[in-house]
This record gives C-alpha cells, structure tokens and sequence, in this order.
C-alpha cells in the first residue's frame, strides 16, 4: 500500500469550524489516521454502518459568504476572494493553502502559495467553505510532551507565519 504524506511538519490533531449558527470539530485518530467528526460537540453518525463519520483528508477554504436577497439563501464566491486561502490537514499535519474554482460546477484545484499542485492523500475528503479566521487549528509537539500548554510559529511555503497552540 501507498504510505501517507504529510502535509507539513507542522501538527494537527483538532480542528474546529464556527459556521455561525452551529460547529463542527475533528479529532485525529492515529490508529486509522482519520479524523473523527463531531456536529456541535456530538459525534456523527453514519447511520448505515453505526461509525462515527471519519475522513483522511479536511480541506478548510475561507471565502466570503453572505446572504442573498431572498434573505433565506447564502451565497459564496466561489473562486475565493482576492486570498483564496485555506488549510489542507491530513495524517495528523496541517498546512496552508491557496485554492480556486471558476464557479460552482467547476474543478476544485488545490494549491501551494507559489501555485504548485498540493499533493493528497488518498482517501475520504471533507471540504468546508466558511469564513474567513472561522477556524482553530490544534496540535501536539510529540507524544512526550507535558500537559503544559505553548505556543509554536512555523511559515508556510510564502514565508507566513502559522500560529498552532498546544
């Protein structure tokens, strides 16, 4: 079997995302090197197969979102706004992304910030389009590390600065 890429070496073991009026949160299970989804602190379940949904890759995409005029309905700009910036998290690692899509029936394309293709790994994908800063991401330094909380800065492949709390 094909072994699993990292992202980056930047770590990423729970991710949450406020969609407004309810969240999602993610919880790295190394074992299956999925990450398990919550819906508003409750475990999802697939209702066919009893498991607790789980997915290899999570693709964060910030864009802007707004309500439209029936003010029912939302609308997203589909290709990003002028950043297109998201996070791509897989096999417990976490990394910065650019991204576009020309409207909504076209092919997503994941890319690095110089406009690499971004490699994936194979499996189950979740993709949340949602507001930009509407996500935290956590990570751990390594399985020997004390309880006691830090912070740690690493640049993505700009030079930006990514921020992770553990």
């Amino acid at each position: 079997s094909e072994e699993p890429i990292n992202p980056s070496q930047k770590s990423c073991t729970k991710v949450e995302i406020n969609f407004g009026g309810q969240s999602t949160q993610f919880k790295y299970d190394p074992e299956t090197r999925t990450y398990k989804k919550k819906n508003c602190g409750k475990k999802q379940i697939d209702e066919s197969t009893g498991n607790q949904l789980a997915f290899t890759n999570l693709f964060v995409l910030e864009t802007d979102i707004w309500v439209r005029e029936d003010g029912y309905h939302k609308g997203v700009d589909w290709n990003g706004g002028k950043n297109a910036k998201g996070y791509y998290i897989s096999n417990g690692y976490i990394r910065e992304i650019r991204w576009s899509k020309k409207d909504e029936y076209s092919k997503l394309k994941i890319l690095t910030k110089k406009g690499n293709e971004v490699p994936v790994n194979k499996g189950k994908s979740y993709i949340a389009l949602t507001y930009p800063g509407s996500a935290t991401f956590k990570g751990e330094k390594n399985q020997e590390q004390s309880e006691a909380s830090s912070e740690e800065t690493a640049t993505d492949d700009g030079g930006k600065e990514i921020k992770t709390k553990y």
